[in-house]
């Protein structure tokens, strides 16, 4: 099993793009049977995400206030998923720290992206 978690802390502000980005990612990452915990939400990335049921995707008991409470999650998800792993399964976790200037730079290169 492998967790990756998103410390949110230095992002103030997020838009649909921004938005867009995460559930592209989060798809990603489900689909590559990755969970994914996220931390350090200010108020409006919490309202935008809220509203957006994108908590709801990733569940909100992987949404937590701090990355010391994200790391207790992932420990308490690796433990769950050692029950369930088969044997010899390598568990690691990645812990990823966004900003707002990444949010930015992710969309700007989706955007110069030619359609295929």
């Amino acid at each position: 099993m492998q967790i990756v978690l998103l410390d949110m802390s230095h992002v103030s502000v997020i838009d649909v793009s921004g938005l867009e980005v995460m559930e592209e990612q989060h798809s990603k990452l489900h689909a590559k049977g990755k969970q994914l915990v996220v931390c350090g939400l200010s108020r409006q990335p919490l309202r935008v995400l809220s509203k957006s049921r994108y908590l709801d995707q990733i569940g909100r008991a992987n949404v937590c206030r701090s990355a010391e409470e994200a790391l207790n999650r992932a420990k308490e998800l690796l433990r769950q998923g050692a029950f369930n792993a088969v044997a010899n399964n390598a568990v690691t976790s990645t812990f990823l720290r966004a900003t707002s200037s990444q949010m930015a730079s992710e969309e700007g290169s989706r955007e110069g992206a030619t359609p295929n």
